[in-house]
């Protein structure tokens, strides 16, 4: 089954896109120490909804691509981000096909955004990163390439950062199926570094609430790797959008590196298989755990496609939450 990797392009961001952010590093960080994120709610309304976000349970969180919104199809749709169910904690904006200049940026930035962070719902925006062939950096150009970061979260009010670290397809000598890593320990040392600079402004180290979150496809990433970056990331959000193999998957590749209430795995509504089964895949998700202990919850690439085109249910993701953390009795 395809499609562990995403099918789109991400939007990288680059030094040469953010050149001179060195400057705006100095004043931006101080913007974010001190802020609990943008998600906290302020309104009376959305009291018991915000403090059911802080309390402990399984999130869900889902991959909004920017070009599925009606803005960006130019057409009379509902598919915005004010159809978002209240009860989804992360929104991830996935850009693509999405102009710079386009109104749907003013639009996240005056609209949604506010609206998603009245109801206690945290944004965050996701940009690639190689895991092979990683170019080195000098000290200055990783400043730089860190404020690029800050200076994003700042202009839109977003709550974090999800980087997005994947391979092609292999198998491990077990059987075990995946994003198969074929970088080298020079690769992983770069990343390393990159994590821990970003880790001083995102993530729980950084004291800012600002979330970091890592997201992968592998099933062989080196676990002394993992186990090294654990500390800086708030999840790790796992890619397994043709299923099965779950309990081999989390043992072999994260169990004792990367704790199960970090650990959120993810299934695809672009490519419908999150609705495939006589169980959807998704409902398969929300009930499973590993024996270890109850995962972090569950994600979905495609949220704005769980349901019809122009105008989404979310019903799948509204009764995953509802398996996720089943409703009290009184």
């Amino acid at each position: 089954m395809e499609n562990f990797e995403k099918k789109t392009k991400l939007r990288v961001l680059t030094i040469a896109i953010i050149a001179g952010c060195f400057a705006l590093l100095q004043t931006s960080c101080k913007k974010l120490e001190g802020l609990g994120g943008g998600g906290g709610g302020k309104s009376k309304k959305f009291e018991a909804l915000i403090a059911y976000k802080k309390s402990p349970h399984q999130i869900m969180a889902g991959y909004y691509r920017t070009w599925g919104d009606s803005l960006v199809e130019n057409n009379s749709g509902q598919r915005t981000m004010l159809q978002i169910p209240d009860s989804v904690d992360i929104v991830n904006v996935f850009a693509d096909y999405t102009a710079p200049d386009h109104k749907y940026w003013t639009v996240l930035k005056d609209k949604y955004i506010p609206y998603l962070h009245e109801r206690g719902t945290k944004v965050v925006v996701t940009s690639g990163i190689p895991s092979e062939r990683v170019p080195a950096m000098t000290a200055e150009e990783l400043k730089t390439w860190v404020g690029g970061f800050i200076a994003e979260n700042n202009k839109y009010d977003y709550d974090g950062i999800d980087l997005d670290m994947e391979s092609g397809g292999g198998t491990t000598a077990t059987g075990l199926f995946g994003g198969y890593f074929r970088g080298n320990q020079q690769d992983l040392d770069r990343t390393y570094s990159k994590i821990e600079a970003l880790s001083k402004y995102f993530g729980p180290k950084s004291g800012t609430g600002k979330l970091f979150i890592l997201d992968l496809n592998y099933a062989n990433l080196p676990a002394p790797f993992l186990k090294s970056i654990e500390g800086f990331l708030d999840y790790v959000f796992m890619q397994r959008y043709f299923g099965g193999q779950l309990d081999q998957l989390y043992t072999e590749g994260y169990a004792g590196s990367i704790p199960p209430s970090k650990y959120i795995l993810g299934a695809s509504f672009e490519d419908g298989s999150a609705r495939k089964g006589s169980v959807p895949l998704f409902y398969q998700y929300a009930r499973w755990n590993p024996k270890e202990g109850a995962k972090g919850g569950i994600f979905s690439y495609g949220l704005d496609a769980d349901g019809t085109y122009s105008n989404p249910s979310y019903s799948f993701t509204k009764n995953a939450i509802q398996i996720l953390n089943p409703a009290k009795k009184k």
